[in-house]
């Protein structure tokens, strides 16, 4: 009985021991500060119809600030970025200023290619208030 006793307690033991060592965390990713070197500068578009005439559309990304131009232009500064080492996509945030005086965040996913950049909207957080969208914009090459 005393032997039955000792190995269900061992079997118990490590059942514990190994539901404690599955059920670590995973790191979240972290915000770095400033826009990564390696999507940094203008980028603009191939010809494009856009209000009625022939344009390119152009997209500024320096140290601390996003610029994307067109009808209704982003502004952001106070620049983070997070990105997973050997992936092609950089995630940005910034807040925008422009229409909320810094009331609003906004996220973009940023795909490169050697040559080239697409962006991909897909947050707003405005006092709280988290609005999701997610659509890609136009591809950009480096100027």
């Amino acid at each position: 009985m005393k032997k039955i006793k000792v190995f269900l307690l061992s079997i118990l033991a490590a059942c514990a021991i190994l539901f404690a060592v599955s059920t670590t965390t995973a790191h979240a990713a972290t915000w770095h500060k400033y826009t990564p070197s390696a999507i940094r500068g203008t980028w603009v578009t191939k010809k494009i119809d856009y209000l009625g005439t022939k344009a390119r559309i152009e997209v500024k990304l320096s140290k601390n600030q996003f610029y994307h131009e067109g009808n209704d232009p982003t502004i952001l500064k106070n620049m983070y970025y997070h990105h997973n080492k050997g992936s092609h996509y950089y995630y940005i945030k910034g807040t925008e200023y422009m229409y909320t005086k810094g009331h609003e965040v906004d996220y973009y996913k940023v795909h490169k290619s050697k040559n080239w950049i697409h962006l991909c909207a897909y947050l707003s957080v405005n006092d709280g208030h988290h609005y999701k969208s997610h659509y890609w914009t136009n591809y950009y090459y480096k100027k």
